[in-house]
C-alpha cells in the first residue's frame, strides 16, 4: 500500500511538472520508481488544445525481454467506465446541470 501512495504522489507531481518543467524532465520524475520495480514503465504526454508540447517514455514495456518503453507503445486500460462517468459529471457540473 504505501507504495502505491508514493506512486500517485509521483503522478500528482507530474501533472504538476507538466505545467511548469521544460520538456526533457518528466521521464526524470518517474525514474526513482521504475529503478525499486514499484511501476515497470510510464508514458507521458503533455498537450494544449492545439498541439502535444512533449512526449517521453520512461522504464521498461517488457520486463521479460528488457525492452524499452517507447512514446508509441500501446496499452490494454481496464475499468474505463469510471473515467467516462466522472468526466460525464464533471461536464454536468461544469455546465450547471448539476451539483455536487
Amino acid at each position: 500500500m504505501r507504495s502505491l501512495r508514493s506512486l500517485r504522489q509521483a503522478l500528482c507531481l507530474l501533472t504538476l511538472c507538466a505545467i511548469t518543467a521544460p520538456a526533457g524532465e518528466y521521464a526524470g520524475i518517474i525514474a526513482p520508481y521504475t529503478a525499486n520495480n514499484s511501476l515497470a514503465g510510464a508514458v507521458f504526454c503533455v498537450a494544449d488544445n492545439r498541439k502535444i508540447l512533449a512526449c517521453e517514455a520512461a522504464g521498461l514495456a517488457d520486463i521479460a525481454s528488457n525492452r524499452p518503453m517507447r512514446p508509441d507503445d500501446l496499452f490494454w486500460i481496464a475499468s474505463m467506465t469510471k473515467s467516462f462517468t466522472a468526466l460525464a459529471i464533471m461536464t454536468l457540473v461544469e455546465d450547471g446541470k448539476l451539483s455536487l
